[in-house]
């Protein structure tokens, strides 16, 4: 009777292996999990970030534009003489040495244009944060009288 209420336990080594197997590739399957969980996380920051770099750049681009109208409004004949862009006519720096790096600078650059209906002049600002860049275009429209006063600007993100 003893011996009937004994129960056998078998340890087998299959069943050790099986046990063994089964813990490593649950660890296999959440290292997995775990390193898509990173992936997509580290692509969502570079995603944020490079939005947020480009908010600055046109935030700069929209700051040169706006300081080339107060010179223009100083002196409606105001033009740069170096209209091309990267370089421009002149630049502001929003960090310290920003444009030698640009990690925050606006470039911009002022056509000779006299402000006519049929001779707009254009105002090209390009503003930078690192390797993002973002480049707004307005067109000055003078009044009719010539006062120096402008009465329109059109502006556009190229």
């Amino acid at each position: 009777m003893h011996d009937m209420m004994r129960t056998k336990r078998h340890t087998t080594p299959q069943r050790g292996a099986t046990a063994l197997l089964s813990i490593v590739f649950l660890a296999l399957l959440a290292l997995g999990v775990g390193i898509g969980i990173l992936g997509v996380s580290s692509g969502e920051n570079f995603a944020s970030s490079n939005a947020r770099k480009s908010d600055r750049a046109l935030l700069y681009a929209e700051a040169g534009v706006r300081e080339a109208l107060v010179r223009i409004t100083r002196n409606k004949a105001y033009s740069c003489a170096s209209p091309a862009l990267p370089a421009g006519c002149f630049s502001l720096e929003f960090v310290p040495n920003g444009c030698a790096n640009n990690k925050g600078c606006v470039r911009v650059t002022v056509d000779a244009g006299t402000g006519a209906s049929g001779d707009l002049k254009t105002v090209r600002a390009q503003g930078r944060v690192d390797d993002i860049y973002r480049t707004l275009q307005a067109e000055v429209e003078y009044d009719t009288a010539l006062r120096g006063e402008i009465s329109t600007t059109t502006w556009t993100e190229l």
